[in-house]
């Protein structure tokens, strides 16, 4: 049996009676259709406590009071291996140990010991019967951790390999070494395979049709549908719950580089997988996160593919019930809006920001500076993350985690390149498709960046130097020194940016400058008007496809698009600081009426006017952490 929203919740001794209360509140009230009691499993003491006998009895006593309401209530294993806290009294299994020598409190998954105590903690719990189980996301080896280089692991690398490597040997090849990467990888999926093979087992034993779902870390989702497919009950859904949450967040301005995270694991995850968000507010009250950002994350992660989540909105640690009352509150305001946003299921189009489908085993780096995340998700242009090609593709540093494959194709279509991606391209043997190679640059800091037309922008940037410009590419901009802040003479120094149409057909812009990754006032040679419109003219320069920008100087993430029925949808996302009120916006095809989608899941006609350059303005109202969701006819 299968989950798509699914709330967590504590197996206290006291309270269990107002704790399923609050249970069947959530599921009259919200989206929640099912509840996953956590139980953290991590051995403690020597021998280890058998923390699953006190937590089945627990569990029982809960499932008779909510037998009658229609929530399903399964287990969630929060901690099996140990996500690194270490407890006062340990248990003597083989820990994993980290390419540094430290060995943090997490239980190696090939230690025959750790295994027999989950088997046997495992087998309790299946005893019970849960509605389902899943499994939390301490079942990783790269995430945090970047791998294990306990004896077990160095001994079954020998076996795999027919080498024994010490823990450091290993640790170097793995960085410098594909084949030996690769197979290091391999190793990594198996080993939590092997444990996730375990509990199959025993839940087979009471039961061979209930199901378990998987909880994936970022730089695990490679390895994340074939261990989900390990947990999951014969010929039923495989389902994966990304790792998006966004707890302990200080703003809005890094929404778009959540979705950037968020649109990488799905990138790696088969589309027949059902991908659940991770809507956590841990750790659980509003000082973390408030039930506004709940409401967005749900809703955002929705229109970004998810089908459901794994919400943690319930305290687990203590009983303080008035804590979550804001978030089931919201839930319960917008339940008819999620189901909706369901319904919609949005392809999206646009500028697209390219993800790849395809790992490479030494890349347990960051998601790379992207354009999304640092420009096109404030200015307003509208864009998608996608690891299928389109008429045009925006690169950056994320270059350097796509295939030769999929920068061809980029390449050979539409594309702007900054220049940090153009020094990735150019190191990886693709400048004949730049029309230019990126090197560090060694001459004087340019004052400014002066157009063809004469127009100027300032230009202090972090910056590339563009050299061997091929003579076919056309210069659109130049770097200009200046002798004094007050001095009108200015001389060029060198190329800043080039459109070039290269022999596979593509055209493609490159840029010296780097884009943004981090807002300080640094970065304003980006963030200004003159940039925006250069930018916006740039992408129709390459784009065979007319698309959606904000017109104005709001920051607002804007998202075009087609629902499953046809419907043309515009989603606006409010990553401003600031409440908006009139939205100018150039849309392909102008559209004569515009329907909003209310919190109760009805459409409400909103006001259009015109704008004096012939943008659609929109006469609504977008606050902070708004989702505003559109139908244009």
């Amino acid at each position: 049996m299968s989950t798509r929203w699914v709330n967590i919740a504590p197996l206290f001794e006291h309270h269990q009676e107002e704790t399923a209360a609050d249970l069947k509140r959530l599921y009259n009230e919200t989206c929640i259709d099912s509840v996953a009691f956590c139980c953290t499993l991590v051995p403690e003491a020597n021998p280890p406590l058998n923390k699953a006998a006190i937590l089945a009895e627990r569990f029982l006593k809960m499932k008779e009071l909510l037998k009658d309401c229609g929530i399903k209530c399964g287990i969630l294993l929060q901690a099996t291996m140990g996500h690194g806290w270490t407890p006062d009294s340990k248990s003597p299994f083989q820990n994993t140990v980290l390419p540094d020598g430290n060995s943090p409190y997490v239980f190696c998954p090939l230690g025959d010991e750790f295994l027999n105590y989950i088997r046997g903690q495992i087998a309790t719990l299946a005893s019970t019967e849960p509605d389902f189980f899943m499994l939390d996301d301490d079942t990783r080896l790269i995430t945090g951790r970047g791998g294990c280089f306990c004896p077990l692991h160095l001994e079954e690398f020998k076996r795999r390999t027919g080498k024994l490597y010490t823990r450091e040997e290993l640790a170097s090849l793995i960085k410098t070494d594909m084949d030996i990467a690769a197979a290091y990888d391999l190793m990594m999926q198996d080993s939590i395979i092997k444990l996730a093979k375990v509990i199959r087992q025993e839940i087979d034993n009471v039961n061979p049709l209930t199901h378990c779902s998987f909880c994936c870390c970022s730089h695990d989702a490679h390895h994340a549908a074939n261990i989900a497919k390990a947990l999951a009950a014969p010929g039923q859904e495989i389902i994966v719950r990304l790792n998006n949450g966004r707890y302990c967040s200080e703003g809005t301005r890094n929404i778009a580089s959540w979705l950037n995270r968020t649109a990488r694991q799905l990138a790696l995850i088969p589309e027949d997988v059902i991908v659940l968000s991770e809507p956590d507010t841990c750790p659980q009250n509003r000082y973390s996160m408030g039930a506004t950002q709940l409401n967005a994350h749900i809703s955002m992660s929705l229109l970004e593919g998810c089908r459901g989540g794994k919400i943690w909105i319930t305290r687990l640690g203590v009983y303080e019930p008035k804590s979550g009352e804001a978030y089931r509150k919201i839930m319960a305001k917008y339940r008819n809006f999620h189901a909706k946003l369901l319904e919609l299921a949005p392809k999206w189009k646009g500028v697209r920001v390219p993800k790849t489908g395809t790992h490479s085993p030494m890349q347990y780096k960051g998601n790379g500076l992207d354009w999304g995340s640092s420009v096109l998700g404030r200015f307003g242009i509208a864009y998608y993350n996608s690891k299928h090609p389109s008429s045009v593709s925006m690169i950056s540093e994320d270059a350097e985690l796509l295939t030769d494959e999929e920068i061809i194709a980029a390449l050979s279509k539409g594309a702007v390149v900054d220049g940090i991606g153009a020094t990735w391209l150019t190191k990886r043997g693709f400048t004949h498709l730049l029309g230019a190679k990126a090197v560090k640059w060694d001459k004087p800091v340019p004052a400014l960046e002066v157009l063809n037309d004469g127009s100027q922008i300032n230009a202090k940037p972090k910056t590339e130097m563009l050299v061997d410009v091929d003579p076919k590419a056309k210069v659109i901009s130049t770097y200009h020194s200046r002798l004094a802040a007050l001095s009108s003479e200015t001389a060029p120094i060198s190329p800043a940016t080039i459109y070039f149409e290269n022999e596979l057909g593509g055209r493609v812009v490159t840029m010296a400058m780097n884009i943004p990754d981090a807002l300080t006032l640094g970065s304003f040679y980006f963030y200004n008007e003159k940039r925006k419109a250069m930018l916006i003219d740039l992408i129709k320069l390459v784009s065979d496809t007319p698309f959606t920008y904000h017109t104005g100087d709001a920051e607002l993430l804007v998202k075009d698009g087609t629902a499953q029925d046809g419907t043309r949808i515009l989603a606006i996302y409010g990553v401003s600081m600031d409440t908006v009120e009139e939205i100018p916006l150039s849309i392909p095809e102008p559209p004569t009426s515009v329907k909003r989608l209310m919190a109760d899941g009805t459409w409400k006609e909103i006001a259009i006017t015109q704008g004096d350059s012939g943008e659609t303005v929109f006469i609504d109202t977008i606050a902070p952490l708004d989702t505003a969701v559109y139908a244009l006819n």
